[in-house]
């Protein structure tokens, strides 16, 4: 029994320890370390917190497969606006085969999105966790003109959360925000 209360400490002491290690990454137009979204997800690692300062983003976002959260000021505060240049925000790719990890999107409105799937966000092999958000005037050719599975994703069934969420008006219709499975 020593043994195993051993092993439980020590597995708890790892946790707080890599929960420590987490950063919190500021982004803001003027004067924070990041201006971009973009530029904070690529500087960030496993476990990081993004904050994003109110305004107005004009950035189609890549997030690799990392349990990573971003939180806006509040979703009529803080705007991602895809240009229709493509899908706003696209989590994964379609080459990682490694287990889904969450991503977590909070407190923001994903806007002008245009793609074949997901014109908001397309979800690639990533759990998708969106809560007090807006995706909204986004289109898609095929399917999911907010949020979208890719078909070529490597793991499909990774879960979507959303809370509190408004899907506005996406294009082809696709409900963005909902209860809870």
């Amino acid at each position: 029994m020593k043994k195993f209360s051993g092993l439980m400490f020590t597995l708890a002491a790892a946790s707080l320890v890599h929960e420590a290690s987490a950063a919190t990454l500021d982004v803001c137009q003027t004067g924070c370390v990041f201006s971009t979204i973009q530029t904070a997800i690529n500087t960030s690692h496993a476990g990081d917190v993004i904050r994003v300062a109110a305004g107005t983003y004009f950035e189609n976002l890549h997030v690799p497969n990392q349990r990573l959260t971003i939180v806006g000021a509040g979703q009529d505060l803080t705007v991602i606006d895809g240009r229709q240049r493509g899908s706003v925000v696209t989590l994964g790719n379609f080459s990682d085969f490694s287990p889904a990890q969450t991503v977590s999107i909070i407190g923001v409105t994903i806007t002008h999105g245009s793609a074949e799937y997901g014109g908001g966000i397309t979800v690639k092999n990533v759990a998708l966790d969106l809560q007090n958000s807006i995706v909204s005037s986004n289109s898609a050719t095929r399917s999911g003109g907010g949020p979208g599975p890719s078909p070529r994703a490597a793991s499909p069934a990774a879960p979507t959360a959303t809370r509190r969420c408004s899907p506005g008006s996406n294009s082809p219709r696709r409900p963005a925000c909902g209860p809870l499975p």
